[in-house]
């Protein structure tokens, strides 16, 4: 009996967290490697999300996302303390970057209230 399924990729992504736009036209999905992938929602003859673009941000998994109000920013936590601030449009160009490590104890506190 022959396989005739797609081969899966090796690089296995998790989804860590998630953040509407405040259009309502897009969502933006934090992986555990530390790529925000942004799908936009409202294309026209399409019922599927489609990737819009992505941004590379650090290394480590992302803990939190969160565009801004106006919608033109993207703001990331990570669990190993970074933090940066991205141009939420495909060129993502990185605007701020702060690198502040956490204690131990503030980090696992956090992913508790976020799987809660």
């Amino acid at each position: 009996m022959q396989n005739h399924a797609k081969p899966i990729s090796k690089s296995v992504v998790c989804v860590t967290c998630v953040e509407w736009h405040p259009d309502g036209g897009q969502f933006a999905v934090g992986c555990n490697h530390g790529v925000v992938l942004v799908f936009t929602i409202d294309t026209p003859n399409t019922t599927q999300p489609q990737l819009s673009y992505t941004i590379t941000t650090a290394d480590s998994a992302l803990e939190r996302i969160s565009f801004s109000p106006c919608g033109t920013m993207l703001a990331t936590t990570h669990v190993s303390g970074m933090q940066g601030i991205f141009e939420a449009a495909p060129a993502g160009q990185l605007v701020l970057t702060i690198q502040e490590p956490m204690p131990p104890h503030v980090a696992s506190a956090s992913l508790y209230r976020i799987a809660k």
